[in-house]
Order: structure tokens, then sequence, then C-alpha cells
């Protein structure tokens, strides 16, 4: 029992006295550990697959900085019994439009109506400070370095997938 790494006083525990439920604990630290070291090779993997690694590099730290702060969140908030965060009832509306919208032939006056009035809640949304505005567009134009779990954050803040969420992006950017 030693060999798996179970500590002394656990081997002890389960060869004297039959506790074999000192082994589950065990295991979940080694499980942990594999989730780990697994994630760690697919982390390797992804740098070293891409042609430019500087880009790759920040991904990589960003990522694992956003894993670290949502493990912390989690641990602080275990217990805590809150609804899930979602985007306003409009803008989730409006969003599912656009969605929709995008599998659709669309004219490009209609597509600049949705736009706008995408913008419309937006300055709505920031009370009209248009400063505000602004600074969540800068934001937004930054979300191709955003780490994968803020992109899958905020996409199910509309109640959608990654790839669903940055059609949506990607079309609101247009001119």
């Amino acid at each position: 029992m030693k060999t798996l790494g179970l500590p002394l006083v656990d081997v002890k525990r389960v060869a004297e006295r039959g506790e074999v439920g000192a082994l589950f604990p065990h295991r979940t630290r080694l499980a942990d550990a594999r989730a780990r070291i697994d994630a760690a090779i697919r982390a390797i993997d992804g740098v070293t697959a891409e042609g430019e690694s500087t880009a790759a590099l920040r991904r990589l730290f960003a990522n694992a900085s956003w894993d670290r702060w949502e493990a912390k969140r989690s641990q602080a908030s275990q217990g805590i019994a809150r609804p899930p965060d979602r985007a306003s009832a409009s803008r989730l509306e409006l969003f599912r439009e656009i969605a929709s919208a995008l599998d659709e032939a669309m004219r490009d006056e209609a597509a600049r109506a949705l736009r706008a009035r995408w913008d419309a809640l937006l300055l709505a949304e920031c009370d009209g400070n248009v400063d505000t505005m602004g600074r969540l567009k800068r934001i937004w134009s930054t979300r191709g370095t955003w780490p994968d779990g803020a992109v899958r954050y905020i996409a199910s803040l509309c109640d959608a997938n990654p790839a669903t969420w940055e059609g949506v992006a990607a079309f609101l950017d247009r001119d």
C-alpha cells in the first residue's frame, strides 16, 4: 500500500483494522493529481503545436490565471446559494434574435438595424454614459485574448455556447 503513495498512518489503519475507507480520500487526491497532470500536458501540447509561441504562451498564462481565480471563487462560495448570473431579459432576447438571424441571409439594412438596437441597449444599460459604453466596447474588442473560461462564462450569461456567442460577437463587430 505504501507503493500506492498511501501515508503510513493510513497503511496501518487498513492493514491492522481493515479500514478500507481510508483509501477513498487517497483515491480522490490521486484523481485530482491526475487531472492537474492531464491539464498540464494539454497546455504544453497546445503551446508547442502553435506556430506563434508568444500568443500561445499569453493564452496559457491567461487560462491558468482564470483557472486559479475560478478555483478560489468556487472555494470561497461553497455553501452560499445564489442564483446564476444572467444577462438582462432584454439583452437575452436581442442576443437570441441576432443568433437566429445569423442563420439567414440578411440584408445590410436589417443587419445594421440589429447592431443599432444592440448599441442602444448597451447605452441604456450604461445609463446613457457614453464613456462607460466606450470602455465596454474597448474591453469587448480584446475578447480574442480572453481566457477560455472567461469566454465560456460570458457565453453562459446569454445561455449560449462559446461558438454561438462568438458568432454573435463577430456579427456585432461588423460595420
